[in-house]
């Protein structure tokens, strides 16, 4: 397993690309992207928290900054979705740009980020919906841990390899 640092709140100024016309070239430029580990981008998302690890970046949308139609994110103006609760949207990708192939991970995040009682899902939207444009990994959370999805489990179930295996089953080291 890899090595895992706390994750720390950083200044998104940081990590954004700055604009072309500050440097002298080109070259200059985008040795500047590289040493940074950065990547131009379509601009400026709005305000944002942004938190880095040694593996992850994530960018995290509160309030009118969140894809979502909720009353408390998007406002009352012709919105259907006025019981909807307050939401967080949370923007991962790994550092060196690949696949996040581990849903572990992507549980560790949410908890070291929001908290272990914030709930958050994943969506796989219909197809007309799709955004697939890199290595990068949304969760949505509802605002107030106190309230939970109403579907999935209700009760934890988590066990061990040697458990899973009694059971006929398969499974990973816990950490």
């Amino acid at each position: 397993m890899m090595s895992w640092s706390k994750f720390e709140l950083c200044n998104p100024e940081t990590y954004i690309a700055p604009a072309r016309e500050e440097f002298a070239s080109n070259e200059i430029y985008y040795k500047h992207l590289s040493a940074h580990n950065q990547r131009v981008t379509k601009g400026q998302l709005g305000d944002f928290e942004l938190w880095k690890n040694n593996i992850y970046i994530v960018q995290v949308y509160r309030k009118d900054m969140v894809l979502c139609h909720s009353i408390l994110n998007a406002g009352i103006e012709d919105n259907p979705y006025e019981d909807w609760p307050e939401m967080i949207h949370l923007s991962i990708k790994r550092i060196d740009r690949e696949p996040i192939m581990d849903w572990r991970h992507l549980q560790r995040i949410k908890n070291e980020i929001l908290g272990e009682d914030h709930e958050a899902v994943q969506l796989f939207p219909k197809t007309k919906r799709l955004v697939d444009t890199s290595n990068q990994y949304h969760l949505w959370a509802i605002a107030d841990p106190k309230m939970v999805w109403p579907f999935g489990y209700m009760d934890r179930e988590v066990i061990g390899t040697v458990e899973a295996k009694q059971e006929g089953a398969k499974q990973r080291e816990m950490v």
